[in-house]
């Protein structure tokens, strides 16, 4: 399950604290055989309206499809906090979850990235960990470019930058962006802004992300059919 990048106000923390602890629920039982889950959260006893807040946030992944079949279990016990013991109240719901609607959901709500750059040890650049975009030459222009932006993530790159670590000549910005031969509606969402010599480069973007944005979401998806899917990497050159 891919990790959350939350971009929420106050009010959704409940709903965060229940996503995150399905989503440890899903890593630490990678091997389930159903879509069942059970969660425990300890909230100070007798706080009536923290424990409505997380039933409240219950009945959204319900109306959203997320979430079914769900049975309320309130419990008290005791947490310990260094040498003190503090008497708590555990809300444990179990149900069943519908990962798929999940997954559109964390997606939908920009609490995980829609659209990703990354490249491995073996020069290959990706696209969501998933899709190869290319290879890269090493020593080359690109891979230096390459190399740059994902070292400063969401940064701006420059002639100079590059020129610090290749002893080629450098080329216009416009023309490295070409030769990585990438879609430009795809391109346009990892470069917001590209100058003769400079160019912005963002990572990890969401849908929230894309709303100043000008390009063709739909077309930059077409191209991303095209693209040939490889083996998820365990360990990716950032």
């Amino acid at each position: 399950m891919a990790s959350m990048n939350a971009k929420t106000n106050p009010r959704d923390f409940p709903l965060d604290v229940i996503l995150k602890m399905i989503s440890q629920e899903l890593d630490n039982n990678k091997k389930r055989k159903n879509n069942k889950i059970e969660i425990s959260i300890a909230y100070n006893v007798d706080d009536f309206d923290t424990l409505h807040s997380y039933k409240q946030a219950m009945k959204t992944l319900t109306e959203k499809k997320i979430v079914k079949n769900i049975k309320d279990l309130i419990r008290s016990g005791y947490l310990q906090d260094g040498e003190h013991e503090m008497e708590m109240s555990f809300y444990t719901p179990s149900f069943i979850l519908n990962k798929k609607e999940l997954d559109k959901f964390l997606v939908e709500t920009s609490r995980v990235p829609m659209y990703s750059l990354s490249m491995d040890q073996q020069r290959r650049l990706l696209l969501n960990n998933k899709y190869l975009l290319g290879t890269l030459q090493f020593n080359s222009t690109n891979y230096y470019f390459i190399e740059l932006c994902l070292e400063k993530i969401n940064g701006i790159i420059t002639q100079e930058d590059i020129t610090e670590r290749s002893s080629k000549k450098p080329q216009r910005f416009h023309t490295i962006l070409g030769n990585l031969r990438i879609a430009p509606s795809l391109t346009k969402i990892f470069f917001p802004n590209v100058g003769a010599n400079f160019a912005q480069f963002r990572n990890e973007v969401t849908t929230e992300d894309l709303l100043d944005l000008e390009t063709d979401v739909k077309k930059a998806n077409r191209f991303i059919k095209t693209l040939r899917k490889i083996k998820v990497v365990s360990s990716n050159k950032q």
